[in-house]
């Protein structure tokens, strides 16, 4: 079981299980909450945003680790009640299947809309298959924007364009 939650620029993490969680130091304004070998969660709360950089590695990710990680991501985004989601997914390997497009609807893309998330933006690479899938994953739900795009640079002065 995990617990998070961020008092007062305060992370305070409870872990029971066998999750690794390493924290690096803060960097300007982004407080980065949690990194695996998959992924890196920052924050910069001043924009109530949450940015998540998806690793190149995510070729050996486990269907096990990938729910793991997302569920780490989920818990982050609702105890948190973040409007602003900026994904670099440039570096995804993993192949995400109907069945876990699915699951990763239900469990972090809905709820975390209903909680309040209100702009994503995802990065992608150039494959056209990969633009396909992730289109497929985000719901459309009224009172929340979505933007896909290849250019980092770009999706990150959308995310914060208010």
């Amino acid at each position: 079981i995990l617990e998070f939650s961020l008092i007062s620029g305060i992370i305070c993490f409870f872990v029971s299980g066998k999750f690794n969680i390493n924290f690096v130091q803060q960097n300007n304004d982004m407080l980065n909450l949690y990194e695996s070998n998959f992924l890196q969660i920052s924050i910069e709360t001043k924009m109530n945003l949450l940015s998540v950089v998806i690793k190149n590695t995510t070729e050996a990710m486990t269907v096990s680790e990938f729910k793991r990680d997302s569920l780490i991501w989920a818990k982050i985004l609702l105890d948190n009640n973040i409007e602003r989601l900026l994904v670099d997914g440039r570096e995804l390997k993993f192949t995400i299947t109907p069945e876990l497009q699915n699951w990763l609807n239900n469990t972090l893309t809905i709820p975390s809309i209903k909680a309040g998330l209100k702009k994503y933006a995802n990065v992608i690479s150039h494959d056209l298959f990969a633009a396909i899938a992730v289109e497929q994953m985000t719901p459309q739900i009224d009172n929340f924007e979505y933007y896909v795009t290849t250019n980092y640079e770009e999706a990150v002065n959308w995310i914060k364009n208010v």
